[in-house]
């Protein structure tokens, strides 16, 4: 006679979704996302945020608080652990995560951890469109119709990512390029500085290939832009053909400090 209960199809016991779920907050509002183990075990998540450990009776040893908050951001880095192949390989990581459905195990706050950004991240383990790179840019983009780009998150992207011609045809080393070019000549070079005071450094010190980049795109919007200026105006900016800006008047000249040395100029013959 043939058995009532359900058998489990074959392959159940691997089943990746039938393992216990992570509950991470994200954010101020402390926004709760319930992730899979075995998605985020897909990403370097565990290597910035080494998992909790686990008590005497099988639940983490800590719980989450906002003293913490702080801590969980910017975890230490990962102890280098050796795989065991003996026993289960999932019997620690069942212990540790069997009640994350009703408690935070991560609190992620700071920066870079926003419920919307995060929540892209997620969608992505799933495999669930939009893909993660169009949607974080779009995030971007949407940002910085509000707000005014820094020229830090573009030296941060550089440190990380190389500085080389292959590197800057990274999209989102494209899109901040571009944004910095457009608000240095919109704004100016004086109020772009103002507000990236590392920005002059690096053109004077700095001799990074990023720097031709920048110009480069510098050029394609200021092309732009005289583009869509009547010719009578664009004459009037043009140096050759607009009011002299260049005359001895116009020249502030700087002051010689008392008992200074004279440059005397050869000319040539």
């Amino acid at each position: 006679m043939a058995s009532s209960t359900p058998s489990c199809p074959k392959g159940q016991k691997d089943n990746k979704y039938a393992r216990q779920t992570v509950h991470i907050t994200v954010g101020r509002s402390k926004t709760s996302f319930h992730v899979h183990y075995s998605q985020l075990e897909r990403t370097a998540f565990f290597e910035a945020h080494p998992m909790p450990a686990a008590s005497n009776n099988g639940t983490p040893s800590r719980e989450p608080s906002a003293g913490d908050d702080r801590e969980r951001t910017l975890s230490p880095p990962p102890e280098i652990k050796s795989e065991d192949t003996s026993g289960e390989p999932e019997a620690e990581t069942a212990a540790i995560f069997q009640d994350s459905p009703s408690r935070p195990l991560y609190h992620l706050e700071g920066f870079v951890y926003e419920p919307a950004a995060f929540e892209i991240v997620v969608n992505w383990m799933y495999n669930q469109p939009p893909g993660v790179p169009d949607a974080i840019i779009d995030c971007v983009r949407k940002y910085h119709q509000e707000y005014n780009v820094s020229f830090e998150y573009l030296t941060w992207l550089i440190n990380r990512l190389g500085d080389g011609p292959d590197a800057h045809t990274i999209p989102m080393m494209r899109y901040l390029i571009d944004q910095i070019a457009f608000e240095i000549s919109t704004q100016g070079f004086n109020e772009f500085s103002h507000d990236n005071p590392l920005f002059e450094t690096f053109l004077i010190q700095s001799d990074r290939p990023i720097r031709k980049a920048l110009f480069h795109a510098l050029a394609d919007i200021a092309r732009a832009l005289a583009g869509s200026i009547a010719p009578a105006d664009r004459a009037r900016l043009d140096p050759a053909l607009g009011p002299n800006r260049w005359t001895v008047r116009h020249w502030k000249k700087p002051q010689r400090e008392e008992g200074a040395a004279v440059d005397i100029i050869e000319v040539d013959e």
